[in-house]
Order: C-alpha cells, then sequence, then structure tokens
C-alpha cells in the first residue's frame, strides 16, 4: 500500500455556493497568516519516516493558500522528496501564469471543480495545464448528468485537448 499525506489548507474559498460547507468568510480565512514552518518541520521527517509517495493538497479554495502550498512544496523537493503523484483540487476561477507555470513544473495533476452557476474556472489557464481532470457538480436541482458530459465536449473540441 502506498501511503498518501492529504494537506488540507483551510476551508476559505472565494465561492459561496450554496451547498458547501467552505465559504469566504470561513473563520479560518484570518487564520491564514499563521506561519507553515511549523508545520514543514513535522511534515518533512513523517513524509520520509513514514514512505509518503503521494500528496494531496485540498481545503476550501487551495489557490487562496497559494504561498503555504509553495513553502511546502519546495520544502520536500529541497529535502530530496520525491513523490509518485501529487495532486490539487481547484475550482480554477483564481488561475494565473505563475501557478500554471509551477504546477506544470512540478508535475502535479490538477483536478479543476465546475461549479455551474456557482463559478467558473479560467478555462483559458486550465487548457495550459500538462496534467489535469475536470469535475462537474450536479445537485438535486440539475440531475442529469448527460448535459455535463455535453460541456466536457464543447470544452475539449474548443481547447483541442481532452481533460
Amino acid at each position: 500500500m502506498k501511503a498518501q499525506l492529504n494537506i488540507f489548507l483551510g476551508y476559505a474559498c472565494n465561492f459561496s455556493c450554496g451547498y458547501c460547507l467552505q465559504e469566504m468568510d470561513a473563520p479560518d480565512a484570518v487564520r491564514r497568516g499563521h506561519p507553515v514552518e511549523p508545520f514543514i518541520e513535522r511534515a518533512v521527517p513523517f513524509v520520509r519516516e513514514h514512505g509518503v509517495r503521494r500528496v494531496d493538497y485540498w481545503g476550501g479554495e487551495p489557490l487562496l493558500y497559494w504561498d503555504r502550498i509553495v513553502a511546502i512544496h519546495r520544502a520536500f523537493i529541497e529535502a530530496g522528496i520525491a513523490f509518485e503523484f501529487v495532486r490539487i483540487t481547484t475550482n480554477g476561477s483564481m488561475l494565473a501564469a505563475e501557478h500554471v507555470d509551477r504546477l506544470n513544473e512540478w508535475g502535479m495533476h490538477v483536478v479543476v471543480s465546475d461549479h455551474g452557476a456557482f463559478g467558473q474556472p479560467n478555462w483559458d489557464l486550465v487548457r495550459r495545464l500538462r496534467r489535469s481532470s475536470v469535475s462537474f457538480l450536479f445537485t438535486a436541482e440539475t440531475p442529469h448528468v448527460w448535459p455535463l458530459f455535453e460541456k466536457l465536449d464543447r470544452l475539449e473540441a474548443e481547447y483541442g485537448r481532452p481533460f
């Protein structure tokens, strides 16, 4: 069995989806400024000791915590730790060229969640990700999955690549 480390970054999110526990004004939104160094000091030896081969960054919206992701991942790299698989799950709306470049450099698999009417990913930048997939939200209000497959087909045709 391959050990995996799930790094939950916090509840803060830039969307306000009615179904979700994460929110823009979540209490931890003000705690984002806490230093990440104590976590890194514990995580690097833990990963090495337990043979962690996979890591997953997630939370509310991970890109709100981008500076923490960079610090944590750099610490792993500087410690000589190489993972078999690294994933980040994001709504993609905050993607910037800097994020895309770094995510590609690190070989991260990016799961981009399409939240329908609640908010959309920045598809122009999502298309530049080398390793990505798309997850769609469907609720009791939209119980039919076929329109989501049709949207995926349109995106793949528009951007000339599979998601």
